[in-house]
């Protein structure tokens, strides 16, 4: 963390910080359990470099430690990105894992947090098509295919004005109690992780 603070002052007295002082601050802050910082680090990276892939992805990683489930879909947004980028990134180095990376995170998340079972076959021809000799993706199709995937029933729910005025939801079990100030009220599901052929593996 320090030394993204070093890195954060030189960025700062700086007219025009280059990728590596930008790319530096902003991985040392994630390294440093400083996700916040980080993020707004990799904001400006990708302000000056809109067709590289790295502050979307890493921004994913940073979103997703600071939620872990995601409320806000920001860290699934920047995933999304950097799948709409994969047509003009790909062959570029490094770019490739990135988006398989990406790819892997969001037809989990398709399955087992939407079930959609569609939108995670359609992330998973994206790999196949990516990549044809990465048998994982092929493998998490066969399993997904498989899969009887069933919308998830309504959540009975009770719903509370507490002392602050802020809506407070609670579910029927007594668990997951939310609290949203404009009203949303959101349902966690379980999630199960797509098992996945591990003879080999993606930098990234």
């Amino acid at each position: 963390k320090e030394a993204a603070e070093w890195v954060k002052k030189k960025i700062g007295v700086k007219k025009n910080p280059g990728k590596v002082e930008i790319n530096n601050a902003g991985y040392n802050y994630n390294k440093g359990g400083d996700y916040q910082q980080s993020i707004d680090i990799f904001n400006m990276y990708i302000e000056k470099f809109p067709d590289e892939s790295f502050g979307y992805y890493m921004n994913a990683k940073n979103q997703l430690k600071l939620d872990s489930l995601d409320i806000s879909n920001k860290g699934l947004a920047n995933y999304l990105k950097v799948i709409d980028m994969t047509d003009l990134i790909k062959d570029k180095p490094g770019e490739k894992d990135r988006i398989k990376n990406s790819l892997r995170y969001l037809i989990e998340f398709y399955a087992n947090v939407k079930r959609n079972k569609d939108s995670a076959i359609l992330f998973t021809d994206k790999g196949i098509a990516l990549d044809p000799a990465d048998s994982d993706f092929v493998s998490m199709k066969r399993q997904i295919s498989m899969m009887t995937i069933k919308p998830l029933p309504p959540v009975k729910t009770t719903t509370t004005i507490n002392s602050k005025g802020e809506q407070v939801t609670t579910n029927a079990n007594g668990t997951n109690p939310t609290i949203g100030k404009d009203g949303s009220i959101w349902n966690v599901p379980t999630v199960i992780p797509v098992k996945k052929n591990n003879s080999k593996k993606s930098g990234g």
